[in-house]
C-alpha cells in the first residue's frame, strides 16, 4: 500500500484519487478551494456536458489537436466506459442532440456528489480549502507537498490542477509552474476558449457556429481576415439561423 497524494479536486483529481482507492493505497486529496468541482459544475450551464455517446473514433474526429495522445487512456477507460460508471454509481445519464451526454438529474452538482460519496466510502481523506505551494523534493523524487497549512510526505504525488482557464474556479496554472521548478518542459500556452465583445448586441448565449470566421483589425491594420467565412456568420446572424455545433 502506498501513501498517494492528489493535487487538485476537478475530474481528473477526482477519478485519479477514486482510482488509486480502489486498489487498496491510502489517498488524500487537497484542494485550494472551499468546494470540490467548483468549475465542473458551471458546465452545460449547471448541468454537466459529461461525455459524448459516440464511438471511439468518431470521438477522436473532434479533437481538435494530436488525438492520438487519447489513444492510451481509452484504451483503459472511454466515453462509453464513463457512461457505465455514472450508471453502476446510480447516477444514470440521458442522451441529447449529437450523442451529447447529461446526468439524468440534469444537475451538475450531483455528479461532483457522486465523486465524493465514492471518496469518503473508500476512506480517501479531504483536505478542502487547503492550497498545495510547492512540491517536497529530495533526489531528483518528488516525496511530499508544501500547504498553506503545513508539510506532508507522501510516497506518491499526483498533479490534476488542470490549465490554467478559469482562475477564480482555482484553474490558475499551478502545475506549470511546479513542472518549470523540475526542469519539464512546457509547451507554449494558447488560449483555447475566449471571449468576442463587439459594439452590437447578439443574443447568442450558449449558442455555436459551425463553418465560420471573423476578421480582427488593429486600429486600420486587418490582422486576420477570412471574409467568405466573415459574411457567412453575418448572415446567419440577420437571419438568425443557428446551426448547433457538433462538438462534443
Amino acid at each position: 500500500m502506498l501513501k498517494v497524494c492528489v493535487i487538485g479536486g476537478g475530474p481528473s483529481g477526482l477519478m485519479a484519487a477514486y482510482t488509486a482507492s480502489l486498489v487498496g493505497h491510502q489517498v488524500e486529496l487537497f484542494e485550494k478551494n472551499k468546494q470540490l468541482g467548483k468549475k465542473l459544475q458551471l458546465t452545460g450551464h449547471g448541468r454537466c456536458n459529461v461525455t459524448n455517446n459516440c464511438s471511439k473514433d468518431e470521438f477522436f474526429k473532434h479533437v481538435v489537436h494530436n488525438e492520438k495522445f487519447l489513444y492510451s487512456p481509452f484504451s483503459q477507460f472511454s466515453n462509453l466506459d464513463m457512461i457505465q460508471f455514472l450508471k453502476s454509481n446510480g447516477l444514470p445519464t440521458i442522451e441529447e442532440d449529437h450523442g451529447r451526454m447529461f446526468p439524468g438529474t440534469n444537475s451538475s452538482q450531483d455528479v461532483v456528489l457522486l465523486f465524493v460519496e465514492l471518496l469518503r466510502k473508500n476512506n480517501v481523506i479531504l483536505h478542502m480549502d487547503e492550497a498545495c505551494t510547492d512540491l517536497m523534493v529530495e533526489d531528483d523524487k518528488v516525496v511530499g507537498i508544501k500547504t498553506d497549512k503545513g508539510l506532508y510526505s507522501f510516497d506518491v504525488v499526483i498533479v490534476a490542477t488542470g490549465g490554467k482557464s478559469f482562475v477564480s474556479t482555482g484553474s490558475s496554472g499551478d502545475g506549470y509552474k511546479w513542472a518549470n521548478t523540475l526542469d519539464i518542459k512546457v509547451s507554449d500556452l494558447y488560449p483555447g476558449l475566449v471571449s468576442l465583445r463587439t459594439k452590437e448586441i447578439f443574443d447568442l448565449a450558449g449558442l455555436s457556429l459551425q463553418n465560420v470566421g471573423i476578421q480582427a483589425k488593429k486600429d486600420k491594420k486587418v490582422l486576420y481576415n477570412n471574409w467568405a467565412t466573415f459574411c457567412l456568420l453575418m448572415k446567419v446572424l440577420v437571419d438568425q439561423v443557428f446551426w448547433p455545433c457538433q462538438a462534443m
